[in-house]
Order: C-alpha cells, then sequence, then structure tokens
C-alpha cells in the first residue's frame, strides 16, 4: 500500500534512513516514535546569537544543535526552547550524547530528542534527502532486489523456492545485493521505479539451514549497495510437467507497480535447472533490449525471411516448368 507525506513518522525515518542519518536515540528518554513528519522546518543553531530567539521560538520545527555551541549549557538550552516552543523534534550533533548531555523527560515534555554523529550541514541535506525519499508513493514487496551486470532485477516468487539461494550464487560471481526479504518500492518523479531495504535488515540474507548472514561482512563493500533502479522482474514458479512455458520469447510480458510497466519474466524451476545463470543471462537479454536489439524476434524475421525467399524458388521452379 503507499503511503502519502502525512504518513511518515519518526519511526519510518529510523528504521529506513537512521544508519544513514547516524541517528541514535538517548538513553533512558522516552518519547512517541509515531510523530508525524510534514514539510518539515528545519533549522540548523550554530552559535548564532542574534537568530537565537527566533530559533527557540520555532514551533513545529525540526532543530539541529550543532556541536559548535557545546561550551554552551545545553541542558538550559533545551529547556528554553521546550519552554517557548514546541518543536516537532530536537537533533542533537553530538559524539557521545550519553555522557554528555542530562535530559530531564518532565522538562522536555516528551519533545523527541536524537543524536547523530554527522556534522550538522551533513545531516540537514541527508534529513531532507530522505524525507523527500520517504514521501514518495510506495510498496513493499518481497523478495531479492540485485544489481546484475548494472540492470535493478527483483527475484521474487513464494516462500522457499530459492530466491535466497539464487541471489547468494549471484554475489559470488560478482553482483550486487541491495536487499534481501523486503524491498521497499518508491516512485520517482521521471517515472521511474527505486527499490532499497530497511536499515534493520541491510545487507543481511537468510539462507535456510544456514541462517542469517551478513553479506557485506563474508563478501566485502563491492558486493552490496544501498539502492537500485528497478529494471526488471524474475518470478520463480514451480515447474509442471503438463504445462506448456514460453519458448520463443517473442511477446514481452509487463508488470505494472505504482503505475509503470516493468519487464516481467515467469521463470519455472525444477531440479538441474542453474536458476542463477538463467537470470544472468533474462538480465543481458534486457540490456540488449533496452538498446534495440530484441533476439527472438530477430530469430522470428530471420525464420520468415528465409520461408519466403524458398516460396519464391518454388514460384520461380513452378514457372520453368
Amino acid at each position: 500500500m503507499s503511503k502519502d507525506i502525512g504518513e511518515i513518522s519518526l519511526s519510518d525515518i529510523l528504521s529506513f534512513k537512521g544508519e544513514y542519518l547516524g541517528l541514535t536515540l538517548p538513553i533512558g528518554y522516552k518519547f512517541d516514535l509515531g510523530v508525524r513528519i510534514k514539510d518539515p522546518k528545519v533549522i540548523i543553531y550554530e552559535n548564532l546569537p542574534e537568530k537565537e530567539e527566533e530559533i527557540i521560538s520555532s514551533n513545529e520545527a525540526i532543530i539541529i544543535i550543532s556541536r559548535k555551541i557545546l561550551d554552551k549549557d545545553i541542558t538550559t538550552l533545551l529547556r528554553n526552547i521546550t519552554l517557548k516552543s514546541n518543536p516537532t523534534a530536537i537533533i542533537l550533533e553530538l559524539e557521545r550524547p550519553e555522557s554528555t548531555v542530562h535530559i530531564n523527560s518532565e522538562e522536555m515534555k516528551g519533545i523527541p530528542i536524537l543524536f547523530t554523529n554527522l556534522e550538522a550541514a551533513t545531516f540537514h541535506k541527508r534529513f531532507i534527502e530522505s524525507i523527500e525519499i520517504l514521501s514518495r508513493p510506495k510498496i513493499n514487496m518481497h523478495g531479492v532486489l540485485m544489481d546484475i551486470y548494472g540492470l535493478g532485477v527483483i527475484i521474487r516468487g513464494k516462500s522457499g523456492i530459492g530466491k535466497s539461494e539464487c541471489a547468494l550464487e549471484l554475489i559470488t560471481r560478482g553482483h550486487r545485493l541491495v536487499c534481501d526479504d523486503m524491498i521497499i518500492v518508491t516512485k520517482r518523479s521521471d517515472n521511474s521505479l527505486i527499490g532499497y531495504g530497511s536499515d534493520i535488515i541491510k545487507y543481511h540474507m537468510e539462507i535456510r539451514g544456514l541462517g542469517i548472514i551478513n553479506v557485506k561482512d563474508l563478501f566485502g563493500i563491492s558486493t552490496i549497495r544501498d539502492s537500485k533502479k528497478i529494471e526488471l522482474i524474475v518470478e520463480l514458479i514451480e515447474w509442471e510437467d503438463n504445462k506448456q512455458y514460453d519458448r520463443l520469447g517473442i511477446e514481452d510480458k509487463n508488470i505494472n507497480i505504482l503505475g509503470v510497466n516493468i519487464p516481467y519474466i515467469l521463470l519455472p524451476v525444477r531440479a538441474n535447472r542453474n536458476i542463477a545463470t538463467i537470470v544472468e543471462v533474462a538480465a543481458r537479454n534486457q540490456l540488449l533490449k533496452v538498446k534495440g536489439f530484441h533476439s527472438a524476434r530477430a530469430f522470428q524475421k530471420n525464420i520468415l525471411e528465409v520461408i519466403s525467399r524458398m516460396g519464391n524458388i518454388e514460384k520461380i521452379k513452378e514457372k520453368k516448368e
């Protein structure tokens, strides 16, 4: 189900972009993670006395307090902000917040306070970018998103059919994992789809009989990426002996996701079929189609030309006779 910008919460930001934003929660201070964030006014407080009153009195704003003012009494500053305004959230730029900041739950009135290890300017840029991404129309899909030869490919199918095992073999061949199990698919303004995973399960895969593995730790940073444009969906299905499957591939299939048509392949799975190799070939074939070369249709055209030439030869023979 898609969401609009009014449905973005702190929980969404922490779950999907918390690591990217360097965010951590204060120890012992509780607040509502369901706080909604819509069209945020983000203010950076960087030791600017002439603007201090404006910043402190800002309502419904997200205030980033820079580490440049650590020589001041942060606790007093927080108290002044909460006395004069009701910000949506306060972000403290601190390396080790638990040892430098004491948060009084009663004085803070439940206003969300988080810590970031990023510089204020960097956090500001990434935060605005993250809000924009999270505000796009989106759905969740089960499957594995891979970068194969530069093409974003979703491998999906029912539970236990071998999606993760196929993806693992592709990783060992040098291709890159974006996310496993739950893919967040968002629609960009250019009518393309981007897929990424939650920070909670990022870089992890579940391999039955082996358990949870961390692809980044096992194979290195070159085998993962944070997001990828989705350009092909491969659906793994169980092989049925009495069913007829497409053997020519002349007609292209598409699946509509968030109003965007994505090339779609049904791939039957059975013993002794190397699914990873077939998915690699499917990716290569799709890249050829994008460049304007369609192998199946070129083959059909050649056959028709041969048949046409043979028909002309027969006509010439008839005339001679």
